[in-house]
């Protein structure tokens, strides 16, 4: 078998290989998909019938900074399919990403077409990592595809080898389709209109004749002149109630560049500065290597490669510049939502570094693709799990239980983050085009029965000599998941610092025990040795990513500042015998440790839903295990005796509550009340 042969051969295999993996991860988000609107998806459902009814008014209303033309259209398509079925929407959003992926092969391609195909395939793969979930199930963000696929494809047209009118007018189209889309294709086509400027520049100074440079002129202003809308929408844009943006002299601008740069090559958790240095420098330097060139010889190819790098970068620019100081400094990960910028620019990396050795050695420039390829390989190790699209979806569908109890006037209170000067309309819209999501939420099961968003729940336990604190913490929701946990000191003036972070992951069988939830939730904190404070103004606090938790500081007996507690009282069950009909667990509230608080038992009706009231318990017995674990005195166990009316053989749905002392303050125990269906017998006599 020839060389030629087994290369088309390789190549063959390794497309089919990233073609298996993008159908198996279509499987996964058709799997966890939730048909639940997000954030900017409730814009959709802002003004009455538009989906039903669109205008070119409505399709031309920026949403904030953006103009979302193509995904209005889709959205307003789906709903006469599918009734905006949202997970309808997030499958037609993946075979998007797959459009988009299928632009990038084919640019990529075209920009180095001595380039075999398994290296391109070897590449791609990586965008079809788990990094990009969040994209993948939030219907909204069909805008950034639409707008890379618009802008790839402007890049491909303006920087043709021919030059011909036809496809300047079709690098014009493309722009119009990007910037349309979203503010990141307006970005990144003017930064590839800049190129072109340059390109077309250089190319009417070597221009033998005056007409050649006027044509080479007037075509580089035509493609600027159709930026002109777009830009404008962006310099008006009103930031509102939005902190100041980040200037690029600042050092928190960088650090968050860089870390953007890091997220390129699969680095997600905030890397160390200097690599995040070392990453962006992987990326500049060929461009600066191909820039150089370029500028003595303006080839269309290599001003193309360098216009679909500048791109995605000026993007990335821009987003360190208006959310740096948005994020919040004790999570300083970059959202995933922008990997698909910062990802984009790694196929074209691989064509940069080849297209910077050609004149070096062949085998010194397949040794600097595999050296860049062992660095994507490290850094993507642990992106290709499911468990960031099960936590997705746990937030989702918590996020859908919430919005169902305040359409069914069960809470007065809207999801946290949800608007609800605005949620009430939006519903009201919602009902009256009877959406899918809509037509589900009036259906629900009583909402005391649904899974609630809790907060963590947690203590610090010991202080040792050596500065390191121990304790546990956890989240009902999702107790296999551990939470992060932070050590803080107040600052004069009330400001917050953070000194250590980590990560409840280590043995902890008693609470295991104690709160009847499986995982690894214990964790130690090391005060730095240059603390001078005192341990009086030290805090730990626990949080948590799920939809309306915020985070929980931990009590630790003294130890540190005490936090302020939940409000609410917490318990499990932990313990039932079917033989006897006897349920014991424990239950307190952490306002009034040292008071007992009441046990509830109700039972819910087959016939109608609703929940039979059968009596109430003290939780007054001993358990060392619950005061050791959390730390607060007192006696907080109880056992409930099944009553025998419904000890008769046949199953029973119970549901377990706590209210604290003056019955003002409930809360079911185990999330949701333990649900059981029991049947045991009365005891003959």
């Amino acid at each position: 078998m020839n060389r030629r042969r087994l290369e088309s051969v390789v190549s063959g295999v390794a497309l089919g290989l990233l073609a298996t993996v993008y159908l198996i991860h279509f499987a996964v988000v058709c799997v966890h998909a939730v048909d639940i609107p997000q954030v900017d998806d409730w814009t959709y459902l802002i003004e009455r019938d538009r989906l039903e009814s669109p205008t070119w008014r409505w399709l031309l209303r920026p949403h904030n900074e953006h103009w979302i033309v193509p995904s209005k259209i889709l959205a307003s398509g789906m709903y006469h399919l599918t009734g905006w079925d949202l997970i309808s929407v997030q499958v037609a959003n993946f075979l998007i990403f797959g459009l988009l992926l299928l632009t990038v092969l084919w640019s990529a391609r075209r920009l180095d077409p001595e380039a075999p195909w398994w290296l391109l395939a070897a590449t791609v793969v990586f965008l079809l990592s788990a990094l990009d979930h969040q994209n993948h199930l939030w219907a909204f963000q069909s805008v950034f595809y639409f707008a890379m696929i618009g802008f790839l494809a402007a890049a491909a047209a303006l920087f043709s080898e021919t030059q011909r009118p036809l496809t300047i007018v079709l690098g014009m189209v493309s722009i119009w389709f990007s910037c349309l889309s979203a503010a990141p294709g307006l970005i990144a086509c003017s930064a590839l209109v800049a190129c072109f400027l340059v390109f077309k520049g250089l190319r009417a100074r070597a221009a033998p004749s005056w007409p050649e440079k006027r044509l080479e002129i007037l075509q580089g202003l035509a493609v600027a002149a159709a930026l002109a809308p777009g830009l404008r929408l962006l310099l008006l844009y009103d930031r509102g109630d939005l902190p100041g943006s980040t200037p690029p002299w600042t050092g928190e601008f960088w650090r968050y560049y860089v870390n953007e740069a890091a997220l390129t090559f699969g680095y997600d958790e905030q890397p160390p500065a200097a690599w995040g240095a070392v990453c962006l420098l992987l990326i500049l330097i060929p461009l600066a290597v191909c820039l150089l060139r370029a500028g003595k010889k303006p080839s269309a190819s290599s001003w193309s490669l360098i216009a679909t790098c500048a791109g995605p970068l000026s993007v990335l620019l821009v987003i360190a510049f208006s959310r740096a100081s948005l994020r919040d400094g004790l999570s300083p990960k970059i959202p995933s939502r922008y990997f698909i910028i910062a990802g984009l620019l790694l196929p074209f990396l691989f064509i940069a570094w080849r297209a910077c050795a050609r004149s070096f050695p062949r085998w010194v420039g397949w040794s600097v693709v595999a050296v860049l390829w062992l660095v994507c390989v490290l850094g993507y190790s642990d992106d290709w799990s499911t468990l960031p699209y099960q936590r997705t979806s746990h937030q989702l569908r918590l996020l859908e239980d919430a919005v169902r109890d305040y359409y069914q006037g069960v809470s007065e209170h809207a999801p946290r983050i949800l608007d609800r000067r605005t949620l009430d309309n939006e519903l009201d819209v919602a009902r009256d085009l009877r959406v899918s999501f809509a037509r589900r939420l009036a259906r629900g099961t009583p909402a005391r029965l649904q899974p609630r968003n809790d907060p963590p729940i947690g203590s610090v336990r010991a202080l040792r000599a050596d500065g390191t604190l121990e304790g546990w913490a956890l989240d009902p929701d999702t107790p296999s998941w551990p939470v992060r946990v932070s050590l803080l000191t107040r600052r004069p003036g009330g400001r917050l610092r953070t000194l250590a972070t980590a990560v409840a992951d280590m043995p902890r069988p008693d609470v295991n025990t104690t709160t009847g939830l499986p995982g690894d939730h214990g964790f130690r904190l090391s005060v730095p040795a240059g603390f001078s404070g005192d341990p009086a103004t030290l805090l730990v606090f626990a949080s948590e990513s799920s939809v309306g938790a915020g985070r929980v500081w931990l009590p630790s007996g003294g130890l540190l500042r005490e936090p302020k507690t939940s409000g609410l009282p917490i318990g499990f069950v932990d313990a039932v015998s079917e033989s006897d009909g006897v349920v014991s667990g424990w239950a307190f509230d952490p306002d009034q440790p040292a008071a007992a608080v009441r046990v509830g038992l109700f039972e819910l009706e087959a016939t109608d839903g609703e929940l039979r009231f059968l009596g109430w318990t003290e939780a007054g017995m001993p358990r060392p295990d619950v005061e050791s674990a959390f730390g607060f005195p007192g006696d907080h166990g109880f056992r409930f005796s099944m009553p025998d009316e419904i000890r008769d053989g046949r199953p029973h749905t119970l549901f377990f509550e706590a209210a604290d002392e003056g019955g003002q303050r409930r809360s079911p125990l185990n999330r949701r009340g333990i649900v059981l269906s029991l049947t045991c017998r009365r005891p003959g006599p």
